[in-house]
């Protein structure tokens, strides 16, 4: 296989040298912008899959968030300081998990106000009014089921 290249420059003066035979151009470097801006993008939308799970999984938001975050930045500084799509879209969505996780913190320590015997009341309140049972009736009902 007979290859010949014109390797002269066109406009006279060039810093380009042709590959040496059997060697491979040299490609640029890449950078991780790409994965960065995919991190961010799925971190982003886990803190508000979290987020959503006020009773159990939303501390879990908050680390995510700020991983969302960093990897959105990181994503900027490797593609020369503009942010790609997928980093603004993993931090618009760490932000709102982030909105969501203070008001989850907000709403358990407003729970936590509530006097017992008001938290009490509510419940009964809510069992009678759904269920026409008072909520103790209501957990001697699922108990008795359970083991029968």
């Amino acid at each position: 296989m007979n290859q010949n290249f014109d390797y002269t420059p066109q406009n006279g003066n060039s810093s380009f040298q042709p590959p040496y035979p059997g060697q491979y151009p040299v490609q640029p470097p890449v950078g991780h912008a790409k994965g960065f801006a995919t991190a961010s993008l799925c971190l982003g939308i886990a803190s508000i899959v979290c987020s959503c799970m006020c009773c159990c999984l939303y501390y879990i938001a908050l680390p995510l968030s700020v991983l969302s975050i960093v990897m959105a930045f990181l994503a900027k500084r490797d593609n020369g300081k503009k942010m790609p799509g997928m980093a603004v879209a993993g931090m618009i969505l760490a932000i709102i998990g982030l909105l969501l996780f203070i008001c989850c913190v907000a709403f358990e320590i407003i729970l936590a106000q509530i006097p017992d015997e008001q938290m009490a009341a509510m419940l009964d309140d809510f069992f009678q009014e759904y269920y026409g049972m008072s909520y103790e009736e209501f957990l001697s009902q699922i108990n008795s089921q359970e083991f029968q």
